[in-house]
C-alpha cells in the first residue's frame, strides 16, 4: 500500500508441500483470514475473511482449486471454525452466535442455521459421510437434511476445544477445558469412555492411521 489511508489488501499464501515452493495466492480481502478448510478431494477451499471496519461481519468465500475461481461468497457473523463435508456438498461455519450451513454446489446458495446461541463451538464432519458433529458444552450430531440433531450428549465437564474423527469415521474424540478426553462411538453417537481430567486444556487431538492410538 502507498499510504495509510488506502484500503489494505491481504493475500492468502499457498505452498506446494512437496517442493516448498510458494504458489500464486488468493486475494483474502480487507483484513485477515480467521479460518480456512479444504475439501477432502482438494477441489474446494473455504475461507472466512474478516471485514475492515465491520467487526461483526465476515465473508465466507468458496474457491475452486487449483483454478482459483471464486464460486460463492456469503456474509456471516464472525467465524470461529470452517469445515467442508467429505462429499464437498456442504460448508459449515461455527460463528459467534450459532452454526450455519451452506450448500456448496447449489446455484441458489441455499443456507440454513442449525443452532442458535451455541457460540464458541467447534465442528467436524465425518470422513465417511455428511454427519456433522458440533461441540461446545455438549456435542450434537447432525444430518444435513434434518431439522433436529440425531443425538445430543452433554460433555459433563468443561467446554470442547478440540475434536477429531478416526480415519474410518467410527470413533470421535473430544478434548475439553478440564483436560478430559471424551470418546464416542460415531456409529451410534454414544459416549463410550473418558479420561481422567488433567491440569491443562486439550487443545489438539489426532488419531493414528490404524485407529489404534
Amino acid at each position: 500500500q502507498s499510504s495509510d489511508t488506502e484500503p489494505r489488501s491481504w493475500t492468502l499464501k499457498l505452498w506446494d508441500p512437496a517442493t516448498g515452493q510458494e504458489l500464486p495466492g488468493l486475494p483474502a480481502g480487507d483484513v485477515s483470514v480467521d479460518s480456512l478448510s479444504y475439501s477432502p478431494d482438494g477441489k474446494l477451499l473455504a475461507i472466512a475473511v474478516r471485514k475492515e471496519n465491520l467487526a461483526d461481519s465476515t465473508d465466507v468465500q468458496v474457491w475452486r482449486m487449483p483454478e482459483r475461481k471464486l464460486l460463492h461468497r456469503w456474509t456471516s457473523k464472525p467465524v470461529l471454525s470452517l469445515q467442508i463435508s467429505r462429499d464437498a456438498e456442504y460448508v459449515a461455519a461455527a460463528t459467534v452466535n450459532g452454526v450455519r450451513i451452506w450448500s456448496a454446489n447449489s446455484p441458489e446458495q441455499k443456507e440454513k442455521e442449525i443452532t442458535q446461541s451455541f457460540g464458541n463451538s467447534i465442528l467436524a464432519f465425518s470422513p465417511t459421510d455428511s454427519m456433522l458433529a458440533v461441540a461446545g458444552e455438549k456435542v450434537q450430531f447432525w444430518r444435513m437434511n434434518a431439522s433436529e440433531p440425531t443425538n445430543e450428549i452433554p460433555l459433563a465437564s468443561g467446554r470442547a476445544v478440540s475434536m477429531a474423527y478416526s480415519p474410518d469415521g467410527k470413533t470421535l474424540a473430544i478434548g475439553d477445558t478440564t483436560g478430559t478426553i471424551h470418546v464416542f462411538d460415531a456409529t451410534n453417537n454414544r459416549k463410550i469412555a473418558s479420561t481422567s481430567p488433567t491440569s491443562s486444556w486439550i487443545l489438539s487431538l489426532a488419531f493414528s492411521p490404524d485407529r489404534r492410538t
